[in-house]
């Protein structure tokens, strides 16, 4: 007598996974506009406020911005599913935005298993688009991102969106987008960063050019400056890459991991190098969290070494230095680096430290998702503008989860079942595949030039003696910041713990807000633009 061999079973907990399959079974093909920033799967359906008829965007100039749109198959399944602009966009003057600035990806579908018995499907990364199947019952999203050009006229333009099944149409959207006439303005000496470690790169694409794609793609999302690890290129090769992709901002300096494995005299000699090929700063990354006492006698053992260099060399007596840092090495070592960057879950008390000693204070999260669009992009947006904060960075930009040679052959394999916490970005040799949280990391940046914007309008409207428009300006500038939750950041972390579900606060951190986030954002950047538009008004008389 033998025993059948036991199967194990994984229990989906998608949300609707049990409930949504025999909704509309026999009917049409659905497809609806909707939000990015509220979390879907394959189970999504259309909620109020969803359009099944257009797709509607606002912009500045030159700003990238983002919408998504499903396409749902009910009872019978679709193939080779394609969603394409079908011509350029134009306004009612016949000014013209092409087609080719509107990119259009399909959002992957990644099966994160909670344990041995339970997993659930997560939207991740955004694909190029190739011909996709969608099984009956099934939701499938997809991400536009249209780039308006700096020179772009003003007004409202259209286009549509054909969305085929088979070469067959299935269904237009219209694709309307609001030019708005101003440049977004960047408040002074901010630090924005991805982490990229050696190993965030597979080792075939270590080259100068393939450095130069990420370098300008991270400038594109909104980056000011970059971590220089030992990619096997050299050093002066990296340099010369970061300063040609024009990435860096003047005044924030770029962060030199490994410096601290090198002595004064190589100190010395990158420094003179980077005076004379004007290359950007360069800041020295001194031992990494000096959070106990064998780390923080380490770094006071560096620290001597760069007071000698600096005495040795005053034409170097500026060079600064950095680390990651928390409040045990702040309270040994706060007073030798000349940038904090500090782990995101700090208060206030640590803002009002940095300040007191002249210290640039920038945060950085090593547990934000790559599938959380509101917290990726409130965390880069409000809440560095609320905390006062010049910096925010994320590890990382590409990490496949560990060191080793062959770690992306893995993960490449079998992407969609494979977690990757910590990466932003896919490494492929024909694309940098995006994921959510990337594109809305660039949305909070740009919240936070909306803001830097408005508040530089009311200062030239003072200093012009334009009170009463100054002040309006200002009295709405407050009552949007006044709404942000300085300890927002931590509270969306605390949240997700709170599901103890297997890494809940990575995952699954939410915004107290719940389905009123979409209609928040919205507001908070319409009522921005309203009041930047006024004020340009104002100042040109």
């Amino acid at each position: 007598l033998t025993r059948a061999e036991k199967r194990a079973v994984s229990i989906d907990l998608t949300p609707l996974a049990r409930t949504n399959y025999d909704i509309d079974s026999d009917s049409d093909p659905i497809v609806f506009a909707n939000s990015y920033l509220r979390r879907g799967s394959y189970t999504t359906l259309p909620v109020t406020g969803d359009s099944r008829q257009t797709v509607r965007l606002s912009a500045s100039l030159g700003e990238y911005e983002p919408a998504t749109f499903s396409v749902r198959a009910t009872g019978q399944a679709l193939g080779d599913v394609r969603a394409q602009v079908t011509g350029d966009l134009k306004n009612a003057r016949g000014d013209v935005i092409p087609a080719k600035n509107v990119e259009i990806r399909v959002i992957e579908l990644w099966r994160r298993q909670m344990n041995s018995r339970q997993h659930m499907y997560m939207e991740r990364f955004l694909e190029k688009q190739t011909g996709l199947d969608i099984p009956r019952h099934t939701t499938r999203r997809f991400w536009l991102t249209v780039h308006v050009p700096q020179q772009a006229a003003e007004g409202t333009y259209r286009s549509n969106i054909r969305i085929t099944n088979g070469g067959t149409k299935i269904e237009q959207l219209e694709l309307q987008l609001k030019v708005l006439p101003f440049r977004l303005q960047q408040a002074a000496g901010m630090g924005y960063f991805m982490y990229l470690p050696t190993w965030g790169i597979p080792p075939k694409l270590r080259t100068e050019a393939y450095l130069k794609r990420i370098f300008v793609d991270m400038r594109q999302h909104g980056m000011t400056t970059a971590t220089l690890y030992p990619y096997g290129l050299p050093f002066g090769a990296v340099m010369n890459v970061l300063r040609d992709s024009k990435l860096m901002t003047a005044g924030v300096p770029a962060i030199w991991l490994g410096a601290d494995a090198v002595g004064p005299e190589k100190w010395k000699a990158i420094l003179d190098e980077a005076r004379e090929k004007n290359w950007p700063e360069l800041a020295l990354y001194l031992q990494d969290e000096p959070g106990d006492q064998q780390r923080i006698d380490n770094a006071k053992r560096l620290f001597a070494k760069l007071d000698q260099f600096k005495k040795d060399h005053p034409e170097h007596r500026k060079v600064r230095s950095t680390t990651a840092i928390g409040s045990t090495g702040i309270k040994a070592l706060g007073s030798q680096y000349d940038i904090w960057i500090a782990g995101a879950g700090f208060d206030e008390s640590l803002v009002k430290s940095s300040k007191k000693m002249n210290k640039l204070l920038w945060s950085y999260d090593c547990n934000l998702a790559p599938v959380d669009a509101e917290s990726s992009r409130f965390y880069f947006g409000m809440w560095c503008w609320k905390t006062g904060i010049k910096g925010s960075a994320l590890w990382a930009y590409a990490d496949p989860g560990n060191t080793s040679s062959t770690a992306w052959d893995a993960v490449l394999k079998d992407v969609t079942n494979t977690e990757l916490h910590y990466s932003f970005v896919r490494p492929m040799p024909d694309d940098l595949v995006p994921s959510i949280g990337w594109e809305s990391v660039r949305e909070g940046i740009d919240d936070h030039r909306y803001l830097a914007t408005l508040s530089n309008l009311i200062r030239q409207a003072a200093g012009k003696g334009l009170s009463d428009d100054a002040n309006r300006a200002g009295r709405l500038l407050k009552e949007l910041t006044d709404k942000i939750d300085r300890d927002g950041h931590r509270k969306r972390n605390r949240r997700g713990v709170a599901t103890k579900l297997r890494l809940g606060g990575h995952y699954d951190r939410v915004s107290s807000r719940g389905e009123s986030v979409p209609a928040d954002y919205r507001r908070f950047r319409q009522r921005l633009a309203d009041e930047i538009l006024r004020m340009l008004g104002v100042l040109r008389g």
